[in-house]
């Protein structure tokens, strides 16, 4: 009997034939569609990148003097770059045949980079395998926006690359604007200087832009919502939300950070445009999209300034820097030329147009270079900053001391540049007759004599801190002070110097050599594992992840630091006397040192200390040589405990130690670059608040209907007591008046003044004596001032002007209101006030 199943099979194979059949059919239908009808719009869909948005930069304002001088401006800027996003088009892997015809895996995009990195280098004279870890941990990072690999290019680099970015994707040539400042430092202090947005100034403009839009959010919802402050109706918030999205901060962005830059950032940004298009993989344009919106350029600035009579001003600044002292003046006694004289005074001059109250020069000295800034030139940052790198690179012999001065002869600008020697730094933090100064340079002259004396602990603290400073008597033993004991302090601090020179030399030629050795080493055999440790710890803390790069330089620093700091005196000893062990360190030590004795190399910074140092070692024993070397501290090393309560940077004995003795020669509150005297520092005024005193006089005598009174001003001494002068009907006037003390004039026989001379002749007991007698109560002296700008900001459009301080104390304190009558007491102002106040005076009060 036949299976019934079996009678059926051709029918199912029918069915299954037909079913396949059509499926086939479908697909010929599709293709066919594809090929032939559709063709031209797939081919065109196929060259697509997909869309893009474009962000088009705005280019920054200028800014210009009053007679459209440029005083900032942007400059072409040529960049190489890579993008990262057209490197992804590229295949992670690809299976190819070799020439036995066998598959192999190729990673392409990896030999890609590579070869591309390789180019870079030769095109821009780079290292091929660190733009190759760059490209890897950086630019993949930023993914879509251009990772820089070199800037600024000369015209000639751009238009190469340019052409070579045709044939490799992800390679741009990137022409971009860098801010300049054509007159270097000449108002610096007024224009100001571009740095990256803070994290805090980014957060505050997000924070803003977001409170907005959940206000706007609230009123469609139909919340009864307050405005915000500082907003008169909802069409002023709204144009403001757009206009912070306009202006589209990113976190890598520069802005305004001090002067007319920071003061009008946004109207010098501008607003950025964009528009959305379509690119082929060679990067042509295919499509623009409608909606597209340019860039608008930000406002050109134009400054109320001179440039000619600012630049007049500054250079008479610089010229009086070197012709005039500090000046001191100690209770009654007269003004005396200080003892110890700051390495740099200071200063400002102000000139304003009386009628109008335009500021035609805002000079102040020092001065700094703004585009010092843009230029990422970081030592001078460090110097206009006045921060710790530069106090310890001056402290170590590194950077000298310099001021700049002016050449009336030449018409030009030059540098005065002192090292800070162990005499030079004495003078800056004692007095001319300081005894501190007189035992360091006579009883505690030598090493020898410092080094017993700190071991016998006996001396006032002051004097231990000080030698302290100069050595440390810990790394001294008996057979090395009998043969290092005859040098001064002063001949020790200059070795220290000159070894922290060679020190800092060798150490660039050695990171180079262990970079290229050991840590290369290192990496084949540790990377992976490193890094991978490396984001584990990351995911752990919750942090973002870092370019890998930065890790392995952290690394590589580490590793360096590590050796360098075990074997530096080493090193050192067998650089100077051409013997030690046999390594790659010592063979590039013995290489340049080779170079040096024949002349090479007199240029670099510390060519003539390793001459110096090696013929210092030549008259020491060959165990003695290494054991002075070591003796020669650097700042790094200073971290003993003072013992003394030394008044240090505005810090009073806590906790200090030599470092922050070593920076005692820098001023409390530095010496003003970066920080105008003109507006942003106060000082005591002096004579020329006598117009205000007599302006509150007059103000009473006006009032009051009374008349001022005529003295002669005279300083003399009756008995036991002193006197100033005479009042018109010729009674004496004691020194001690109504419960408080007149200060003398600076002349003890000035005569008969009435207001007028008095104002002429600067007599201080006039105007001590109309602050005493003729102005009603304290308070009218002090309302006075406050009419001339005094104790308030005056309001001029630059950042971080301070509002000086007017006293508060006169009501009980005769002998202040007799100092504040004439410009001293707690009484301190600006530059800028005293202009303004001169101003008022001149155009009759407006």
């Amino acid at each position: 009997m036949s299976n019934p199943e079996q009678q059926n099979l051709p029918e199912k194979t029918r069915f299954i034939l037909k079913g396949v059949l059509i499926a086939f059919f479908l697909i010929a239908l599709r293709v066919w569609q594809l090929s032939i009808v559709q063709h031209e719009d797939k081919l065109q869909e196929s060259r697509l990148a997909g869309r893009k948005t474009e962000i088009e930069k705005a280019a920054r304002g200028g800014i210009r003097d009053r007679f459209n001088e440029p005083l900032a401006e942007n400059k072409l800027k040529f960049q190489a770059a890579i993008l990262y996003s057209d490197l992804k088009k590229i295949p992670v892997v690809k299976w190819e045949k070799d020439e036995a015809g066998s598959k192999i895996k190729v990673y392409k995009r990896k030999l890609y980079i590579k070869e591309l990195s390789k180019l870079l280098a030769e095109e821009l004279k780079l290292d091929a395998d660190r733009v190759e870890d760059e490209i890897h941990a950086k630019a993949a990072q930023l993914y879509n926006i251009p990772y820089i690999v070199k800037e600024p290019l000369s015209e000639e680099e751009y238009y190469r690359l340019n052409m070579l970015a045709k044939d490799f994707p992800g390679l741009k040539a990137i022409r971009s604007h860098e801010r300049i400042y054509p007159h270097g430092k000449l108002a610096s202090d007024v224009i100001g200087y571009l740095g990256h947005i803070g994290k805090e100034e980014y957060e505050t403009i997000l924070q803003e832009r977001d409170e907005l839009k959940l206000y706007l959010d609230g009123l469609e919802k139909g919340a009864d919502l307050p405005l915000p402050e500082g907003f008169d109706t909802p069409g002023s918030l709204k144009h403001r939300l757009k206009e912070l999205e306009e202006l589209a901060y990113s976190g890598s962005d520069s802005v305004g950070k001090t002067g007319i830059e920071a003061m009008f950032e946004q109207e010098l940004r501008g607003f950025q445009g964009k528009k959305t298009v379509s690119k082929d993989s060679s990067g042509h344009l295919i499509k623009e999209y409608p909606g597209a919106k340019s860039a608008t350029p930000g406002k050109r600035l134009l400054l109320s300034l001179s440039l000619e009579l600012q630049d007049t001003a500054e250079k008479l600044l610089a010229l009086s820097e070197g012709t005039r002292d500090t000046k001191v003046k100690i209770g009654s006694s007269p003004t005396k030329k200080a003892d110890k004289q700051p390495w740099i005074m200071g200063g400002a001059i102000v000139a304003m147009e009386p009628n109008t109250g335009e500021i035609l020069a805002l000079a102040t000295y020092p001065r700094v270079d703004p585009n010092d800034f843009n230029q990422k030139n970081t030592k001078n940052i460090h110097r206009w900053l006045e921060d710790e790198d530069f106090l310890s690179e001056v402290w170590d012999g590194l950077t000298p001391l310099s001021k700049e001065r002016f050449d009336f002869k030449s018409q030009a600008y030059y540098d005065e540049e002192k090292t800070l020697t162990w005499e030079l730094y004495l003078d800056l933090i004692l007095s001319k007759g300081s005894p501190l100064k007189e035992k360091l340079s006579s009883k505690y002259r030598t090493v020898k004599a410092g080094v017993e004396t700190l071991r016998k602990n006996e001396e006032e603290p002051m004097v231990l801190d000080l030698i302290h400073l100069a050595l440390d008597e810990r790394l001294f033993s008996s057979e090395l002070l009998k043969k290092a004991g005859s040098l001064t302090l002063s001949d020790h601090r200059a070795h220290e110097q000159d070894f922290n020179r060679l020190l800092k030399g060798m150490e660039e030629i050695l990171a180079g050599i262990f970079s290229e050795t050991e840590f290369k080493d290192w990496r084949e055999e540790n990377e992976i594992e490193f890094i991978k440790e490396m984001r584990a710890k990351e995911k752990a803390e919750k942090k973002y992840p870092k370019p890998y790069l930065d890790y392995l330089d952290a690394e590589e620093k580490r590793q360096f630091q590590s050796i360098w700091e075990r074997n530096k005196v080493p090193f050192a000893l067998t650089f100077l006397t051409g013997k030690g062990i046999d390594s790659p360190y010592t063979r590039a030590l013995f290489e340049w040192r080779k170079e040096l004795e024949s002349g090479a190399h007199e240029a670099l910074f510390w060519a003539d200390a390793y001459h110096r140092l090696k013929k210092l070692l030549k008259g020491f024993e060959e165990p003695l040589k290494e054991s002075y070397l070591a003796t020669l501290r650097s700042y790094a090393d200073l971290e003993r405990p003072l013992k003394a309560k030394w008044k240090i940077a505005g810090k009073r004995g806590v906790n200090l130690k030599e470092k922050d003795l070593a920076q005692a020669f820098h001023p409390t509150y530095g010496w003003g670059h970066g920080r105008s005297h003109a507006y942003r520092q106060a000082t005591v005024q002096g004579s020329i608040f006598k117009l205000v005193t007599a302006y509150a006089a007059l103000m009473e005598k006006e009032r009051s209907k009374i008349e001022l009174p005529e003295i002669e001003d005279l300083y003399f001494k009756s008995g036991q007591e002193y006197f100033v002068g005479y009042h018109a009907n010729k009674k004496p006037i004691p020194q001690l008046y109504k419960g408080g003390r007149i200060p003398r004039s600076h002349s003890a026989r000035i005569g008969k003044v009435d207001l007028l001379s008095a104002i002429e002749l600067s007599s201080n007991p006039y105007f001590s004596l109309l602050a005493a007698d003729v102005i009603r109560k304290p308070g009218d002296l002090i309302e006075a001032a406050k009419k001339f700008s005094f104790g308030s900001k005056t309001g001029i459009d630059l950042p971080y002007e301070i509002p000086g301080k007017l006293p508060s104390d006169l009501d009980t304190n005769p002998t202040g209101l007799y100092a504040t009558a004439i410009g001293q007491h707690t009484l301190i102002v600006t530059p800028l006030q005293t202009a303004v106040q001169l101003t008022s005076i001149s155009n009759g009060g407006h």
